[in-house]
């Protein structure tokens, strides 16, 4: 999440930004060659856009402890 009107400056060096590229290549690999796409629940599930077919829907919405963006 972002927020709004903040900047935020970080200071990396060559071999920090070697290993984020890294790891999003090896995130992005896995990501195509998945070919199931199970659900994982977390905080945010309440405010996701693919709630409404998801299989943990009904247990999504009986958390209380879970984080509704809407309220926002």
């Amino acid at each position: 999440m972002l927020d709004h009107d903040k900047k935020v400056s970080t200071t990396r060096t060559s071999g920090s930004i070697q290993e984020v590229v890294d790891h999003v290549d090896h995130v992005a690999e896995k990501m195509i060659s998945d070919k199931d796409f199970f659900p994982r629940k977390n905080k945010y599930c309440k405010s996701c856009d693919h709630l409404d077919d998801c299989p943990l829907k009904p247990e999504i919405l009986k958390d209380d402890s879970l984080i509704s963006m809407k309220k926002f």
